[in-house]
């Protein structure tokens, strides 16, 4: 099912063209077919479901979050918009936009998703594969694997003494979670004590925090990229008063304060191995989030 919607008059005008496929999992299915699952720079899909903004400065588009509206949301998964605005501009290279712009636009695309949410329950399912894969050569097997492993070896050394994790987990948030466990066991990062871990859950990590000879339970975050933590904080995915402690490998200052948000060093850590704090736009909280940033840990071990 394919749709078309205008929104706006004048210069202020948003295109919104939507198409949703039969079945949550056309769209990995379809990627499958032509070879288009995960890129090897950043582990993310080549072709998902999602809603991309194009812009005559960035014309490769910028992803943002779907608005929680509709009474099916999970429909979102086979469903790929694309959404065209003159108005907005970006500098080269930037991924995010500013949360007022992109509201609108999640609103726009929610007004045409509700009109597939319509016909979406009558689909037929179409969970396997649209179109039949090309079967893999045994040539073509090899050389993705040299690929990976390639990949692999390539990465930069991590060099943290005592430490068996030995490249940088850069771009892969499984790798952060990884990495923060194996300083837990090392004691680089100490009192921490984890409980359950999640993949598909609302947070990656419930621990007790027992320095002090205290015991608290704390909600722990992975991030990859830590500016992303604003979007899920603005769309509800995440509740800022949920969520006591931050972790990613780095932390890009300019990207941070590209969406408002400013990490500064943490002068009194409310838990071991806290490095910074991240404070947010006001309307969303006055208190900033302690945040461990990995390879500032790192740095701080070496010099020690």
């Amino acid at each position: 099912m394919t749709g078309h919607k205008v929104i706006g008059t004048g210069a202020d005008v948003l295109r919104v063209f939507g198409v949703m496929l039969p079945g949550n999992k056309a769209v990995d299915a379809l990627a499958e077919a032509y070879h288009l699952g995960e890129d090897a720079d950043d582990a993310s899909p080549m072709v998902n479901a999602g809603i991309f903004v194009v812009t005559k400065s960035m014309p490769t588009g910028v992803q943002i979050s779907p608005a929680q509206r509709g009474a099916y949301p999970a429909y979102y998964k086979r469903c790929i918009f694309l959404v065209e605005s003159d108005r907005i501009d970006f500098d080269l290279g930037r991924k995010s936009m500013h949360w007022q712009h992109e509201r609108r636009l999640q609103n726009a695309v929610a007004d045409l998703f509700v009109q597939f949410e319509r016909v979406a329950k009558f689909q037929a399912p179409s969970e396997d594969s649209p179109i039949a894969p090309t079967p893999e050569t045994s040539a073509e097997r090899k050389l993705r694997i040299k690929k990976m492993w390639e990949e692999a070896e390539g990465r930069h050394p991590l060099g943290w003494p005592g430490v068996a994790f030995e490249k940088v987990p850069t771009n892969q948030e499984a790798a952060v979670a990884a990495l923060f466990h194996e300083l837990l066991g090392a004691q680089k990062i100490k009192d921490i004590r984890p409980l359950a871990a999640g993949y598909a859950t609302q947070y990656d990590l419930l621990a007790h925090y027992v320095g002090g000879g205290t015991e608290l339970p704390i909600v722990i975050e992975f991030k990859d990229k830590l500016e992303s933590v604003l979007a899920d904080f603005r769309d509800g995915v995440k509740s800022i008063g949920d969520i006591d402690l931050l972790v990613c490998w780095d932390a890009n200052q300019s990207k941070i304060a590209e969406v408002g948000l400013q990490l500064d060093p943490e002068p009194a850590p409310p838990y071991d191995g806290v490095t910074h704090q991240l404070h947010l736009p006001a309307e969303i909280s006055p208190e900033p989030i302690p945040v461990i940033v990995l390879k500032s840990l790192l740095e701080k071990s070496v010099v020690s």
